[in-house]
């Protein structure tokens, strides 16, 4: 089964959401990906590699497959509360700053190359931080593992319709 199908199903999300949970009271897992500043060091960490892909052993995902789902798993290790919907609308609604500045920074987000892939992680974990440390599954994973026109132009449908005005 590869990323995208299982993406599809409840049982994988609540795999991920489980992980998430548990890094609680795990906090050298928790503590390890933090430090992490790129999308390789995630991947290549044993608290990822020991944690959330043996619990999707099952799925038999390809190391291409974790190696997409790397970025997000790190970007979710520095979360301390999960909300609901897209982690673009949380930014617009919950961010720290102005409007203004939400904009400008959400912006630079939207300027970041395709397969920049590090860069587009520090940037996530950096909103993570803007957002009192909350993040959201939906969009993380699916529009993180290819980022690309569709994945921005994705992110920018759910930032803008929920911004806050200035």
């Amino acid at each position: 089964m590869t990323l995208n199908q299982a993406l599809k199903e409840d049982g994988f999300r609540k795999i991920v959401q489980s992980w998430w949970q548990s890094l609680d009271s795990n906090r050298g897992q928790r503590a390890e990906l933090r430090r992490a500043r790129s999308r390789t060091e995630v991947y290549v960490s044993p608290a990822y590699r020991n944690g959330l892909a043996e619990k999707l052993a099952s799925y038999q995902f390809d190391e291409t497959d974790l190696e997409r789902l790397a970025l997000a798993a790190g970007v979710l290790a520095n979360a301390r509360t999960l909300r609901k919907g897209h982690f673009a609308a949380v930014f617009a609604r919950e961010g720290k700053g102005t409007p203004v500045m939400r904009d400008v920074r959400f912006r630079k987000l939207l300027a970041i190359g395709d397969n920049e892939y590090d860069e587009l992680y520090r940037m996530l974990v950096r909103f993570v931080g803007m957002c009192g440390g909350a993040a959201s599954l939906g969009g993380l994973i699916r529009h993180t593992m290819y980022w690309n026109d569709e994945a921005r132009m994705n992110w920018a449908r759910e930032y803008y319709p929920n911004r806050t005005k200035a």
